[in-house]
């Protein structure tokens, strides 16, 4: 856990915020609509929306999980913290988590220009961005650690998964492959909500796409095209 975690708790809402701002009120409609606990949208707590970079780390934290369930390093596998951090500085407010993903990978496959992670002095660096004396990758630097070895392993197995997803073509395809790759069903069913909450808004002609960014929301910006997805 960070030193300060109120501190880093601002840091991470901020680039939660613009998201956050796009998908909460449809997601409260879609919350309040499917129970009798809230009166009304407003009334639904900003704690139940999800964004895409909350969606994004949920699926990471799962895939190593999956991944490294009873592997012999499993013990270095890479630790939440460092995840998350990276992949709140790396988001670029993508609007679908799987490009969102896809990012994520490419940044650290690159980090040495994309500073996603950083050296110094020959020992690996991944700062608290509240906190820069605090350095969340010390352990990788320990003699003997395996610890750095274990992250990069971890980032080739989801460029691995990545490129087996690219092949298929259907929900149910994608569904199956995800099942063993990504484990938890809650965190399939955090992605078909998302699918969902994008057929409900768009069949009802409401979804809009912010300039060329590819976000999509449900206020200003270009009209979309109703579509069925499928």
């Amino acid at each position: 856990d960070p030193s300060n975690p109120l501190g880093y708790g601002l840091w991470f809402d901020g680039k939660n915020k613009y998201m956050f701002d796009q998908v909460a009120v449809l997601q409260k409609r879609m919350i309040a609509d499917a129970t009798t606990v809230y009166a009304s949208v407003d009334k639904v707590p900003d704690q139940l929306v999800r964004t895409p970079l909350q969606r994004l780390i949920q699926l990471l934290k799962r895939h190593r999980d999956v991944r490294f369930d009873g592997r012999q390093n499993s013990k270095e596998r890479p630790i939440s913290i460092i995840i998350t951090t990276i992949a709140a500085e790396v988001y670029r407010n993508e609007a679908n988590p799987w490009l969102a993903l896809e990012n994520f990978v490419t940044a650290i496959e690159n980090y040495a220009t994309t500073h996603a992670i950083r050296k110094r002095d020959g020992k690996w660096y991944i700062p608290n961005p509240t906190n820069l004396a605090e350095n969340f990758a010390d352990r990788w630097n320990d003699a003997g650690s395996g610890r750095a070895g274990a992250f990069f392993e971890w980032v080739s197995f989801l460029r691995e998964d990545l490129l087996a997803l690219r092949s298929l073509s259907t929900i149910q395809e994608i569904n199956k492959q995800l099942q063993p790759t990504f484990g938890a069903s809650q965190v399939l069913a955090a992605f078909a909500r998302f699918g969902e909450s994008l057929q409900t808004t768009s069949s009802a002609g409401n979804l809009r796409m912010l300039g060329s960014s590819g976000v999509l929301g449900t206020s200003g910006g270009t009209p979309v095209q109703k579509h069925n997805f499928y």
